[in-house]
């Protein structure tokens, strides 16, 4: 029987770590990777946190302003010395009194009527809250342009990787033919030597790529907060996915109304705005009310309502400087946020510029690149033909891969600089969640 269960045991722990194995390598859109990352990021989750909290200081805030009630019952046993009450007994009544039973069970209640300064302050976390679901917007797309990033930048790695193969392969082939034009008698030891090294070169640019490679997708993993034994493979393809986006809705005016930052930071101005209008509030007079119901006696079969209501009038007279002094503390806060307003204003509008003129650019690099892409690999194959009919040696040839390896590059590199400018102009107008989530 102990070797059943064992048997059990080891079998289910194999065909777990056999899942395990399985579920560790995925396949992974660029979409897929952004709303993974939106999931599981630490940071998004700790800035939804935080608008949660402020949507509880807001709800605490309101608390304020509304009614309070409460219930409760109480019996009591009272024993009371009448003399200490009254001063003397005037030989009429009692020393004491009692013990006699008190039996209570009724509602209190109490309730702001006017509170200028709880009303705007209650008005000033209602702007915070908004201002945190800005910085949770903010969060997103901050850890969106970081996973579209390290995804393209991983998708360029990919790209060089089969580009250095592509060249390998060439080279390969160029050295065959260059050993069997030597073993022919129409070709020199130098032209095979000159194969052999330039074959070589290519196998360790071959390497390096794959290497880069790996450590893009191994990074790619810690920003998707996955587990470190996680095997990614990209879905999409080298053109690195088409997005939508227009270029003529990024407008620095477009920018100033969508970007989070300036939504979160424009409600913060406005918070401490009412919390200035709270302080000077605290000036005017506030007027509560209160009260107690409740069924009073000495037994529960003379029991009679019993009731206390009152209102209160409170006017503020003197408070040693508190509310000049928060009053002059929210006029500073207002000033220094609207200095961060300017100073913000002035990084967005630079953001959406330097966006739209490297996408510009990188639009004609790509152009330039396919042209050239297609040249080189022209001039490789008539330098090969050159070399074969013997009309030259195969310097021609080898300076022509150098002349193909340097024009993959280039379109990779024009590639990538395309799509970076796409996201970086869609992050510039907050845009980045709506173009990669969809």
């Amino acid at each position: 029987m102990l070797e059943l269960i064992l048997f059990i045991v080891i079998l289910s722990s194999a065909f777990q770590y056999c899942l395990g194995q399985q579920d560790a390598s995925r396949a992974l859109s660029l979409a897929e990777a952004v709303q993974l990352a939106l999931r599981q990021s630490p940071s998004v989750q700790i800035a939804v946190i935080n608008s949660s909290l402020a949507k509880q200081e807001q709800r605490r805030a309101l608390a304020a302003l509304l009614p309070h009630v409460s219930a409760g019952a109480s019996e009591a046993i009272n024993r009371i010395n009448v003399q200490s009450d009254f001063g003397t007994t005037a030989g009429l009544f009692p020393q004491h009194e009692g013990p006699f039973q008190v039996i209570t069970a009724g509602a209190q209640f109490s309730a702001q009527v006017f509170d200028a300064g709880l009303l705007e302050h209650y008005r000033a976390k209602q702007s915070s809250h908004a201002a945190s679901l800005g910085d949770a917007k903010a969060a997103r797309e901050q850890m969106i342009q970081l996973v579209v990033n390290q995804y393209l930048l991983c998708l360029r790695s990919e790209s060089t990787a089969k580009a250095a193969e592509a060249q390998v392969a060439l080279a390969q082939r160029l050295f065959d033919q260059a050993v069997h034009l030597e073993e022919a008698g129409a070709g020199a030891g130098l032209d095979t030597l000159r194969a052999r090294q330039k074959l070589k070169t290519q196998q360790q640019a071959l390497l390096v790529a794959r290497e880069d490679a790996q450590t893009g997708l191994y990074e790619l993993v810690h920003l998707l907060n996955l587990p470190p034994a996680a095997t990614l493979t990209l879905s999409d393809s080298e053109e690195y996915v088409s997005r939508t986006f227009s270029g003529q809705e990024a407008t620095i005016e477009a920018a100033y109304a969508q970007r989070p930052e300036m939504i979160a930071l424009q409600e913060r101005i406005e918070a401490a705005k009412r919390e200035l209008a709270s302080s000077r509030g605290e000036r005017l007079p506030s007027v509560r009310i209160s009260g107690t119901w409740s069924e009073q006696g000495n037994r529960f079969d003379n029991l009679i309502p019993t009731y206390r209501y009152e209102a209160g009038l409170a006017i503020p007279l003197f408070t040693g400087g508190r509310i000049r002094s928060e009053v002059a503390s929210s006029t500073l806060e207002i000033d220094q946020l609207k200095q961060q307003e300017v100073e913000l204003k002035n990084r967005i509008a630079q953001d959406v510029k330097t966006a739209q003129a490297k996408l510009e650019t990188a639009l004609e690099e790509v152009k330039v690149a396919d042209d050239g892409l297609t040249l080189a690999q022209q001039e490789v194959t008539q330098a090969r033909d050159r070399f074969e009919a013997g009309a030259s040696d195969n310097i021609e040839v080898v300076t022509a891969q150098d002349t193909l390896a340097r024009a993959f590059d280039d379109q990779i590199a024009a590639l990538f600089t395309v799509n970076q400018a796409r996201a970086d102009l869609a992050r510039s107008v907050g845009h980045i969640e709506d173009t990669y989530t969809k």
